[in-house]
């Protein structure tokens, strides 16, 4: 399927209408608290672009907040390795956005995001099977997403800023139509969960990468109180905290009786990743002093050995935990030197992410 950018225009004007006729309609019965707690709070604070108005602003949020960081990922997230399967899927995604960009009006292979969301990728096709029900919260460009639903896994997005989320619908969309995939993917506006916060039951997996840490502390005492208690919840990198607390997420989901089960530092305050599991102890409150002093002993060290308070200590720490997961450095051909000949086809100017000229030039 080829694009054409007059119908991709036709597709963004359409649902920038619906989305904002829903938004004023659903604003009258959502209370104050709720509006401020969900809405994109740090991006807000540090001027970031929440709206959009243009389609020609659309190619802005292609290959974002991972400038300057496509080396770094091959290198020491990926272990300068990428197996066939992986390395397919990639030469996919650019197929598709040497051609999608082209009609966006600025031409732009995503390298940062998409060697990024690859460490995802890689862990959670290791780990997770692929008739799980994934929902990831603040996709940014998406990417992840792409790459999910080209392996065949089931993939809904759930997204606060009005230009990601603009963004990311219209894209997964065209990528979907693109390699005529019959997987279709769900995208959440931020009052879904509010009016109907059952749906958060319907997941399996949760991912928030780079972003538990930005989200309102209301939002996310909200969303840990109702996603299903089985739920697992990936994330790769936390996210940046305005206020200097960098394991804010972390306090938070204990309160809910969430810990952190894995964790995994590649590299530490940069690229680490985790699973937090809700693993409510047996113990509902202090052991009082019964029966006899070996009980109290025996209830009280279950007690220590069943508290989250260490838990985000590990990531302050840049130490590694858990053995349940994986990540792994395939025992297979390496295809990192045919990607970076594919790639280096493409990357004339054209192709290179502004802001990375405007960050690191």
């Amino acid at each position: 399927m080829s694009f054409s950018k007059n119908k991709l225009k036709k597709i963004f004007q359409k649902n920038i209408k619906i989305y904002q006729d829903n938004e004023k309609k659903h604003k009258l019965n959502i209370s104050l608290r709720k509006l401020e707690a969900f809405q994109p709070t740090t991006f807000n604070k540090m001027g970031y672009q929440t709206d959009i108005q243009e389609f020609e602003e659309l190619w802005k949020f292609s290959d974002i907040m991972q400038e300057g960081r496509f080396s770094q990922n091959i290198e020491k997230g990926l272990y300068n390795f990428i197996e066939k399967k992986e390395f397919l899927i990639l030469k996919d995604l650019i197929k598709f956005f040497s051609e999608y960009s082209y009609c966006l009006g600025k031409q732009n292979l995503p390298l940062n995001s998409l060697s990024r969301s690859l460490i995802s990728y890689r862990f959670i096709n290791q780990n997770f099977p692929k008739k799980s029900k994934i929902l990831e919260l603040g996709p940014g460009s998406g990417l992840l997403g792409m790459l999910l639903l080209k392996d065949g896994f089931n993939y809904d997005t759930y997204e606060v800023t009005k230009s990601f989320y603009l963004y990311q619908k219209i894209t997964l969309q065209s990528f979907l139509n693109f390699f005529k995939l019959k997987k279709r993917t769900k995208n959440l506006e931020w009052w879904t969960i509010l009016e109907n916060p059952q749906i958060l039951k319907n997941y399996d997996i949760i991912i928030g990468n780079h972003m538990l840490n930005e989200m309102h502390p209301n939002a996310l005492n909200y969303v840990f109180s109702k996603i299903n208690k089985k739920s697992k919840i990936f994330f790769e990198g936390s996210g940046y905290n305005l206020e200097g607390d960098q394991e804010r997420f972390m306090k938070i989901s204990e309160n809910k009786s969430y810990k952190l089960v894995y964790y995994k530092n590649l590299i530490k305050d940069d690229i680490y990743f985790g699973i937090i599991r809700n693993s409510k102890s047996n113990i509902k409150s202090f052991p009082n002093f019964q029966k006899n002093i070996f009980t109290f002993i025996l209830r009280f060290v279950k007690y220590i050995l069943n508290s989250n308070l260490s838990s985000y200590f590990s990531i302050l720490r840049g130490r590694d935990i858990g053995d349940e997961y994986c990540y792994n450095l395939p025992n297979k051909k390496n295809y990192l030197y045919e990607f970076r000949r594919i790639i280096s086809d493409k990357a004339k100017d054209k192709y290179v992410n502004d802001d990375d000229y405007f960050m690191f030039s």
